[in-house]
């Protein structure tokens, strides 16, 4: 009997051992997975080789004139077309026309692929490869301005090189890539008197229209006494919020990297379009592009409590002069068993996001 007991009390302690060792492996899985999800949007770069050139539009050197446009063979989006080259015969043909891409051989598509990005009118001129980044199946290579010039400058050489070979390694691939254009703080409007309105389109879409700098002079001459111009009356606007939901469906959120606000309330505040372009294809919320960040910047909002709406208010000034942005509970929610969080977008003026307005979103 004695030595039942014994046999039992080793078996006992064998699968508390086996439990512990489960355990800790358990927590090491999650912990490289939470390290992966924070790491997976960092600038990679640094892991690609990337060129600009001069591109021509000729197919061969006996065409006369050209013969050659970028949307007969690239894919296009935000005033910016690119082409992903996968093996050395489409390299061969591109090579033909475009000798200044930089140099692989076949050996060097087991390893990497290339891809090459162009710019859509001289409004562009000027972009260079900024970041170059993975999120979930999507590579993302955003281009930012470099210089001291910004605009239609022709004068340099080097902005006649309108397009960008870029070799990245296998590692990187996905299944998606997507170009997109960031803007440097010099090309956006801060100034305070911005607004902004919803107008519709076609087909029930919506649009913004800014208060910016050229509404502003338009808006001055059509006040003066002799002027016969008159501006369309705008329902302007402090700010323009929309409500979205995340799915269990969609990938988790790590809010590490948001702000907590209280009472359950997360918020992100974004002022570069690459940054909320991976939102946007990742939870279908408010369709922004680079250029209305010129203007505007969203703050994204989320309760971790479902059970009530979240509204945000018109900007408010505190007690100190200092504006907010008032955001509440609303009524009770009547959710599927798909629903995760529900929250909100709040586009806001540039001028917002400077250090020194002290700007803050505040839960009433």
């Amino acid at each position: 009997m004695k030595k039942t007991g014994k046999i039992i009390s080793i078996c006992i302690l064998i699968l508390i051992l086996i439990f512990i060792v489960m355990f800790l492996v358990y927590n090491k899985k999650i912990e490289k997975l939470e390290t992966e999800s924070s790491t997976k949007i960092e600038n990679e770069i640094e892991k690609c080789q990337y060129k600009s050139f001069k591109p021509s539009f000729k197919l061969s050197e006996d065409s006369i004139g050209d013969d050659y446009d970028f949307s007969q063979d690239m894919e296009y989006n935000d005033s910016i077309y690119y082409r992903k080259i996968n093996n050395y015969e489409e390299y061969s043909e591109v090579k033909t026309r475009w000798n200044e891409i930089l140099d692989m051989s076949k050996e060097d598509f087991n390893n990497s692929f290339m891809v090459i990005t162009a710019i859509e009118n001289t409004s562009m001129l000027g972009l260079n490869a900024d970041k170059i980044q993975t999120y979930n199946d999507t590579l993302y290579i955003t281009l930012k301005l470099e210089g001291d010039v910004i605009g239609e400058n022709t004068s340099n050489p080097e902005y006649e090189k309108t397009c960008i070979s870029y070799i990245i390694p296998r590692s990187m691939e996905r299944n998606n890539i997507k170009c997109v254009r960031d803007l440097r703080d010099d090309e956006k409007d801060f100034d305070e008197n911005m607004k902004i309105a919803e107008t519709s389109t076609y087909a029930g879409a919506y649009s913004f229209q800014y208060r910016d700098e050229e509404y502003r002079k338009t808006e001055e001459m059509s006040n003066s006494n002799d002027s016969q111009l008159k501006l369309k009356e705008q329902y302007w606007k402090d700010s323009i919020s929309t409500n979205f939901m995340v799915d269990k469906n969609m990938p988790d959120i790590d809010f590490n990297n948001w702000e907590n606000i209280g009472n359950d309330f997360y918020c992100l505040k974004i002022t570069n379009y690459s940054d909320y372009i991976k939102l946007m294809d990742t939870y279908n919320i408010k369709k922004l592009t680079w250029r209305d960040f010129k203007y505007v910047y969203p703050v994204v909002i989320i309760r971790t409590n479902k059970d009530y709406s979240i509204t945000a208010e018109s900007l408010k000034k505190d007690e100190n002069g200092n504006l907010y942005l008032p955001v509440s509970t609303g009524g009770l929610l009547d959710v599927s068993e798909d629903f995760k969080y529900l929250g909100i977008v709040t586009i806001l003026p540039n001028y917002t996001s400077l250090e020194e307005n002290n700007f803050n979103i505040r839960v009433e």
